[in-house]
């Protein structure tokens, strides 16, 4: 990796840009197998059912403050629903713009060397990188941080050379940059410092910090100021750290999980194969040849390194700090799902940037530089190119295995969220608009969550669909598949048998009002009410069930009406506001509602 003549600046330069490309490809193909996602919903769907206001745009969303993930959301609800394309652009703009800085970070620390073709492939086929550029929620957050990773590294380096404005400024931006997505982007200061304290500095520690806080003052001050406003907001308005579980965090577990198998089989292209334990995780689970061959790999280069090269072990201190800061964090925020949550690559997605950048640092000098790498003996593995060409093009072809096998391209067509909404439209297009939902929710396999009600997931398709709190005879819920049903209800409770009245098989009522009582209590907030009645002249209705209280209308004629049923009652009052107005209720029933295709769900 050492040896041989350095290529012409700009023959790096465009090999370069052209495996960004190459690489942005094979993503952008990958993302088009896949769609919009469980955790895309809750904030595409508010975006769109909200707008951009500022209270929206700084609403956390699982301890992510994301106003430009926001807007994002929002551009792709702004031309069609669910506009996957406009999110695809999205991911693929955010990766090639880290592709870029992350050449040109390489190409800053250790000039036109032909290995920086080869860290810059390691980091665009990264395993680190295939759920960030397959599932949108997850690289919205991501990338961002990742590309203030590279390009904040690459200004503040600049800067350490020659302190020059521009560099400050641009170091500072591309962190607001990262951090308008989510406050993952403060994860730059790990390299940032590391890079700082062990290559721009010399001596003891307190030497080294002592040397940047006299030489490049005005570089810690800004980011300190920086790191302490924001960490100040951040901590007061989303931070929501979690219990420890009984007997404590399970320290072991986690780094037994990270390092027996996050580290070495991703380190070497892997998993290639995926364990989707629910929903929203999908662990790596690697075969043993892979795991066993992975763990070989780590040992064997960082024993390389010590070998061969002097100053070389201070390299992996950015991966070893990445990862202790990472499984913290997880611990912290995310201890209820348990040690192998760490699995998921998507929670150490950093180190796509911090080994290759270590493997850099300890076998390659750095420009400029007080300290850096230099050569302690030869190795044949090191005077030769073909080995270190021979394992990225190996690590590149897992890479891309791992990255056709992963879960999201291969979602089944009866749990597509995809294939719902297509049934949906195709729907809505063969009825007269608008069409009255009631507003039920999303079926479990697109998104159970309270923003997976129709009136917030279904908002984007404007005034073809209502979500009246009083519906009227013909209305509708889509079933398991998207299709557009008129809803059953499963009967719970039903009017108490009427006295006889003439005329009227129900309940008469006249303008004075009446309770109606029921054959039992009710008590909970799932239940609808549905009504049948005649009325002789439309008529405002005031009807009561407990403390709820519904201003409607009835229809003239014979007709059904279904409203909200929550609350704790044991009747129903019905007044009609008209006094000419007769009405005989047929039919009242409360029950939760019932269509086809929609299984029940826990």
């Amino acid at each position: 990796m050492t040896s041989g003549a350095r290529w012409a600046p700009d023959r790096v330069l465009v090999t370069g840009v052209v495996l960004v490309l190459a690489a942005t490809g094979f993503r952008t193909w990958a993302a088009s197998r896949t769609w919009f996602y469980v955790d895309d919903f809750p904030i595409v769907a508010t975006a769109a059912h909200d707008g951009i206001g500022l209270r929206s745009l700084v609403e956390p969303y699982i301890g992510h403050v994301m106003p430009a993930g926001r807007v994002a959301a929002w551009l792709t609800t702004v031309r069609v629903p669910y506009d996957y394309p406009v999110a695809i652009a999205e991911l693929m703009a955010l990766f090639a713009l880290a592709g870029l800085g992350m050449l040109r970070l390489l190409r800053c620390l250790f000039g036109p060397h032909p290995a920086v073709l080869l860290l810059l492939a390691y980091f665009l086929f990264s395993p680190w990188l295939i759920s960030l550029t397959s599932w949108w929620a997850a690289g919205i957050n991501h990338l961002p941080a990742l590309v203030a990773t590279v390009w904040t590294l690459d200004a503040a380096v600049r800067y350490l050379r020659t302190p020059r404005r521009r560099h400050l400024v641009a170091s500072l931006g591309w962190v607001v940059f990262g951090l308008a997505f989510a406050e993952l982007a403060l994860l730059a200061y790990v390299p940032l410092l590391l890079v700082s304290v062990c290559y721009f500095a010399s001596g003891t520690l307190a030497e080294r910090l002592g040397r940047l806080w006299h030489r490049h003052r005005p570089l810690v001050v800004a980011h300190g100021v920086l790191v302490a406003a924001y960490a100040a907001v951040y901590l007061s308005t989303a931070w929501g750290p979690q219990d420890a579980p009984e007997g404590g965090v399970p320290w072991r577990d986690y780094f037994v999980n990270v390092l027996g198998t996050v580290v070495p089989s991703a380190g070497i292209g892997g998993p290639a194969r995926w364990d989707q334990v629910w929903a929203a995780q999908f662990d790596a689970d690697p075969v043993g040849v892979v795991r066993v061959a992975g763990l070989a790999v780590v040992a064997g280069v960082f024993s390389l390194s010590a070998l061969a090269r002097d100053r070389a072990l201070r390299a992996w201190t950015i991966p070893v700090a990445q990862l202790l800061v990472l499984v913290v964090l997880l611990a912290k925020t995310r201890v209820v799902f348990g040690p192998t949550f760490i699995l998921d690559l998507r929670f150490t997605t950093p180190l796509a940037v911090g080994i290759p950048l270590a493997v850099g640092l300890a076998f390659l000098p750095v420009r400029d530089a007080v300290e850096s790498s230099v050569a302690r003996q030869r190795h044949w593995l090191l005077d030769r190119r073909l080995p270190a060409v021979l394992a990225t093009a190996g690590f590149v072809a897992l890479s891309v295995r791992s990255a056709t096998t992963f879960p999201l391209l291969h979602v089944p067509e009866d749990s597509s969220p995809r294939a719902y909404f297509a049934t949906f439209e195709r729907s809505l297009d063969e009825h007269d608009a608008p069409v009255d939902l009631v507003d039920d929710h999303l079926p479990g396999y697109v998104f159970s969550g309270p923003e997976g009600r129709f009136s917030t997931a279904l908002s984007q398709y404007g005034d073809r669909v209502r979500f009246p709190a009083v519906l009227h005879d013909e209305f509708y819920v889509a079933d398991q598949t998207g299709r557009l049903v008129e809803p059953g209800l499963d009967i719970a409770r039903r009017f108490a048998p009427p006295p006889p009245a003439p005329g009227c098989d129900g309940y008469p009522i006249d303008s004075t009002g009446r309770t109606v009582p029921l054959d039992g209590p009710v008590f909970g907030a799932v239940w609808r009410l549905r009504m049948e009645y005649t009325a002789s002249a439309a008529t405002p209705v005031t009807v009561t069930r407990g403390a709820n209280v519904t201003q409607t209308t009835l229809l003239e004629g014979s007709h059904l009406l279904e409203m909200s049923g929550e609350g704790q009652y044991d009747a129903v009052r019905i007044e009609p506001a008209d006094p000419g107005a007769e009405v005989c209720v047929h039919r009242l029933l409360i029950g939760t509602t019932d269509y086809p295709g929609r299984p029940t769900e826990g």
